[in-house]
């Protein structure tokens, strides 16, 4: 086993694109982009990339360590077991969820840790070094020992009108994909380009060369719709 191929690429890619269709549909009530009801298209992907025998589990996880954070959890909380481990990724999914699809509420962008759910689901499972470092892949970041806040920068990225809305992002297929693999000509949105600025391209193997769109020539924006997963 070693390190994803591209193959195993397009599998996280389509995993993770449904992912972000699915979530959406909740909240876009437009009828030609509602989602089925069912999450069975995300199970099928899901269990379609845990089946890829050939890939080291290592690398099944784009960001975080999760089996080591899982691990780490159970060989050192006595209060941590698989079930409380589920219990707490569901807290920390839905907090990602809620800024995802929407980032303009204040509510969302500090969470305090002393509330009851954080206590007793996150806080008594995890790690609070790993509970850091997740919530920091988020873009909050510890303050006053009693919350986490948004970055600054974070909080501007969401406020800036998107220069361009008509060209979605081939991570998480939202509008306003603002940069461009030189190599294979994928494109990407500025939140999406620092998340997952070591995905490996493609067409060759290396990471992705992404370049801002107003820097690139003629001849590269006529292709800079194109997406290649």
């Amino acid at each position: 086993m070693g390190k994803p191929r591209s193959m195993d690429t397009k599998y996280k890619d389509d995993l993770f694109r449904l992912y972000v269709q699915f979530h959406e549909g909740k909240v876009d009530t437009t009828p030609s982009k509602q989602q089925p009801g069912s999450n069975e298209y995300l199970r099928v992907a899901a269990s379609t990339l845990l089946s890829l025998h050939k890939v080291d589990p290592f690398y099944r996880f784009r960001l975080i360590q999760f089996y080591e954070v899982v691990e780490s959890s159970l060989c050192s909380l006595r209060s941590s077991s698989l079930r409380a481990l589920h219990c707490a990724f569901s807290v920390l999914e839905t907090v990602s969820i809620n800024l995802f699809l929407y980032p303009w509420k204040k509510e969302f962008r500090s969470i305090k840790t002393y509330t009851g759910p954080f206590v007793y689901y996150v806080k008594s499972t995890l790690l609070e070094e790993d509970i850091r470092a997740i919530l920091s892949y988020m873009g909050y970041t510890p303050e006053l020992g009693t919350m986490y806040k948004l970055k600054e920068l974070v909080e501007s990225l969401q406020s800036k009108p998107s220069t361009a809305a008509t060209s979605r992002c081939g991570f998480c297929n939202r509008p306003g994909a603002a940069n461009t693999c030189t190599q294979c000509s994928k494109v990407s949105c500025d939140a999406c380009l620092s998340a997952y600025h070591y995905d490996p391209c493609c067409k060759k193997s290396e990471l992705h060369k992404f370049m801002p769109n107003n820097q690139l020539n003629y001849k590269s924006i006529q292709f800079s719709h194109l997406v290649y997963r």
